[in-house]
């Protein structure tokens, strides 16, 4: 499995680490020096699981993945976090900044809760919550979406921030799951890479890997068993783009 941590040293110790996602380990995308780690699980383990542990709903729904957490008793680990029916009504986005107690200079993140990899995550300034969300969650009439499909696909070599806008939101006018999670953004401390010159900092996430087995052979119930975990590494996932000086 994974887990996708923010560290930020500058908070006081007990409010340095944010986990953002748990994911199986399996789908996730290990790039530049993570590649090392699914080398090293398929190395070490990968012919060793005949009966793997059946946690999907955990990791791969974020609203049950914050839910454990508050319910185990965690939830200091967690960014503030709140649920909403994926149905737009007047004030939606204040009632999100009030209840995520967002402050100026500060983010909203908005996922989707059974989506992977970015797919529908997107980061929002205050000012603008409440008419993207409108956006998102009042799709488009058919001929209008078919219209706006066929634009993104002739101009499907612009990287302009509206193209990649459009891109979630066909993820969210898409999506089955009936809410979204809004999460008060959270950063790790600026990181430097090695050998560069420029002085460039980013916003970078830490992927935490990991393999959880049984101790013994698998009972009838998986809660009455017994599990270790062994850490693979950790190494700093970085954004596409540095932080603004």
């Amino acid at each position: 499995g994974i887990c996708d941590i923010k560290y930020d040293e500058r908070l006081p110790k007990e409010d340095r680490v944010r986990v953002l996602e748990l994911g199986d380990g399996l789908t996730s995308r290990f790039s530049h020096h993570g590649r090392a780690i699914k080398e090293l699980f398929n190395k070490e383990y990968g012919f060793e699981l005949p009966a793997p542990l059946r946690r999907f709903m955990l990791v791969e729904n974020k609203r049950v993945t914050h839910d454990a957490f508050v319910r185990e008793g965690f939830n200091k680990l967690r960014p503030r976090t709140r649920c909403y029916p994926r149905r737009y009504v007047a004030g939606l986005g204040q009632r999100i900044l009030d209840d995520l107690g967002v402050r100026r200079g500060e983010d909203v993140v908005l996922k989707l809760c059974n989506r992977a990899r970015g797919a529908g995550v997107i980061v929002v300034p205050p000012d603008v919550v409440d008419p993207l969300l409108q956006r998102l969650l009042d799709p488009p009439e058919r001929q209008e979406l078919e219209n706006l499909i066929q634009r993104r696909t002739a101009d499907a070599l612009d990287c302009a921030a509206e193209e990649r806008l459009i891109d979630q939101c066909l993820h969210w006018w898409s999506n089955e799951c009936p809410v979204f999670v809004a999460e008060r953004r959270c950063v790790s401390s600026p990181i430097h890479i090695d050998g560069d010159t420029r002085g460039e900092a980013y916003d970078a996430t830490l992927r935490v890997s990991f393999v959880l087995q049984r101790h013994g052979p698998k009972l009838g119930n998986d809660k009455d068993e017994e599990y270790h975990v062994e850490w693979l590494r950790g190494d700093w996932e970085l954004p596409p783009e540095p932080e603004m000086p």
